[in-house]
């Protein structure tokens, strides 16, 4: 018995972001690690060609959602992080020569602080 859905892996280079790749990629399972001196890396899968990913984000980034509220202006305490795939072991045919790693995909994960 054949399979009639592609291979992800094989999928060509495509420029794209979809509603749903935020929640897709939460869906494939997301691992989190705090740095030393602060600091988080978030391990994945791609949304659109299922590879493995590592995404670093700096302390700066995360004191920022944990500050609550900008005077003077309402936020609910979130930031959006732009994550973009940046796979190296898939061959995404039609990359641009200006691109070494990726299928193209991107979108923004909404970071929310946690109450401690």
């Amino acid at each position: 018995m054949t399979s009639t859905t592609p291979d992800p892996r094989i999928l060509p280079f495509l420029e794209i972001s979809e509603p749903g790749y935020p929640g897709r990629f939460l869906e494939l399972g997301v691992e989190q690690e705090e740095l030393p001196g602060g600091g988080v890396t978030l391990y994945g899968r791609c949304p659109r060609c299922e590879a493995s990913l590592r995404v670093a984000l700096p302390s700066d980034l995360v004191k920022d959602a944990s500050q609550g509220p900008p005077e003077g202006g309402a936020s609910d305490a979130e930031t959006h992080v732009a994550i973009v795939c940046t796979c190296s072991a898939c061959e995404h045919v039609g990359r641009p020569a200006q691109y070494d790693s990726g299928c193209g995909a991107y979108w923004v994960l909404d970071i929310a602080e946690e109450d401690e």
